[in-house]
């Protein structure tokens, strides 16, 4: 005898299949966003060649206008600062052995509330050489 799949199980299939779908589209779009940040506070490290007060006021700007993970509460990793302190963004200047140096940028993917949980994954990136030309 043949037995056919019932409705509820396909019904199950689908809803697993457009859940599944979705978390995937979301974290993609999280991802984007944190990666965005990255990218434009390593350009603007680069613009104002490293962290000063030109760099804070922009950086303040663009966090605000982007709209980005806010928490005042938030500490940064050991041997990080924090960008600005209204949102969830570190860097950490970086000397090298050349005339040059870099700032190692983390931001965080936010998740949340999940099932009651917040939870964020950081993401860390590097600024491109800023050569030093005074020494």
């Amino acid at each position: 005898m043949k037995q056919s799949i019932g409705t509820a199980q396909v019904m199950t299939f689908v809803i697993i299949f457009v859940v599944i779908t979705f978390v995937f589209i979301m974290a993609t779009l999280l991802y984007l966003k944190a990666f965005k940040v990255n990218s434009m506070i390593a350009g603007t490290l680069e613009k104002y060649e490293g962290s000063n007060a030109f760099f804070q006021d922009e950086i303040k700007q663009k966090l605000n206008a982007l709209g980005y993970a806010a928490d005042t509460g938030f500490e940064c990793p050991n041997g990080y600062g924090r960008v600005d302190e209204g949102h969830k963004a570190c860097i950490r200047y970086k000397k090298t052995t050349g005339n040059y140096y870099r700032y190692d940028i983390l931001t965080y993917i936010e998740f949340g509330p999940l099932l009651g949980v917040n939870f964020s994954i950081p993401i860390r990136t590097e600024s491109e050489k800023i050569y030093n030309f005074s020494s």
